[in-house]
């Protein structure tokens, strides 16, 4: 039995093709390939939300070095295709990469596989490398928890290091895997996953993409500084902004780009990771390797339309209201309700 195993990485449209798949199991089973659901994260996909995929607990279990249940999970994946006359499982998550990436992780990942005679077959998306560290970013500064952008980049930001070693891996023990580059275009993406890897036609059917919004850096900076004296208030603030379209923001271009040539210049560092990297890709998909840029420095010039102070304005007005203090101990209430679950959950195992 073959097992098709899309990997990652980060911010490369992977919530996009895991709704996409999870819309269209039946079509998949048809084609004699088992997408797996039943899992905490069904409704995410189903919703076409941000998830970490059906693959995120397969990829915990091997994170952990929990070899028998890992081996455990996935035979039942495998038992699960039987029954639906599956001879393939495909499973998703975008950090997988990095997990398997370890030696100890890939030898056991490995073995679990031949143990229970999986074939695997390996999807790994890339990305620009500036762009990729500028959108992980951003990311990991929701919430107002902005890092240093320096010492992110020197002590955070591994994945150079972690995809060539990856790629060593699968060379060493021979396991048949193809590195693509990142597209914008849904449709890009969709062929990359069924024509090109699974070797399939895409079920037309109407699927609306919806695409994961991000704040600004201006927006960033903001809520940083509202978390500083009023942390309460940023989740509100945060969803607000997020809901505002992009076409509706000032430009930030000057601060974008400023950020733009301190990542640069610290990822070209890497030349010959990427350059590992662009020797798995097809000439027309190389990356863009990162040079040092003269004069890097940050300019710390926010800008902000109209409608986001509006939104900024209407937010601090609400923040003093019965129904905005409500909503604060809600979320705190909800949030310590899902802190003891999981407690109670890891305790019984």
């Amino acid at each position: 039995m073959k097992a098709y195993l899309h990997i990652g990485i980060e911010k490369t449209g992977s919530s996009y093709l895991q709704s996409y798949c999870f819309a269209h199991r039946t079509f998949l089973h048809k084609q004699g390939i088992y997408y797996p659901g039943d899992s905490k994260w069904d409704k995410e996909m189903a919703a076409k939300r941000i998830s970490p995929g059906n693959g995120a607990e397969f990829s915990q279990l091997i994170d952990e070095r929990n070899w028998v249940r890992a081996r455990e999970w996935l035979g039942s994946k495998k038992l699960q295709a039987k029954e639906l006359d599956c001879d393939s499982i495909l499973l998703s998550n975008e950090i997988m990469f990095s997990i398997l990436s370890e030696s100890e992780v890939f030898s056991n990942f490995v073995k679990i596989l031949k143990d229970l005679y999986l074939r695997p077959f390996i999807l790994l998306i890339v990305r620009n490398p500036v762009n990729h560290a500028m959108s992980l970013f951003k990311h990991r500064s929701k919430y107002g928890r902005m890092p240093d952008l320096n010492n992110w980049l020197d002590h955070v930001y591994d994945t150079p290091l972690r995809l060539n070693n990856l790629l060593l891996l699968l060379d060493r023990e021979g396991v048949s895997y193809n590195v693509r580059k990142y597209s914008k275009s849904g449709e890009k993406l969709l062929n990359i996953l069924f024509i090109d890897w699974l070797g399939i036609s895409i079920p037309e059917t109407e699927f609306n993409q919806i695409v994961n919004p991000s704040l600004t850096l201006s927006e960033l900076h903001l809520l940083q500084e509202v978390r500083k004296v009023k942390p309460n208030l940023v989740h509100d603030l945060y969803m607000r902004l997020l809901a505002l379209p992009i076409n509706e923001k000032s430009d930030d271009f000057e601060l974008e780009h400023s950020y733009e040539k301190i990542v640069s210049s610290a990822l070209s560092k890497y030349e010959l990771e990427w350059k590992h990297v662009n020797s798995k890709l097809m000439e027309n998909e190389l990356l863009e390797i990162p040079k040092v840029e003269l004069n890097s420095t940050i300019l710390y010039e926010v800008n902000y339309s109209k409608k986001q102070l509006v939104i900024i304005t209407r937010n601090l007005i609400a923040s003093s209201s019965v129904q905005s203090r409500l909503r604060v101990k809600l979320r705190k209430l909800r949030n310590s309700l899902a802190i003891l679950k999981w407690r109670i959950k890891n305790s019984r195992k």
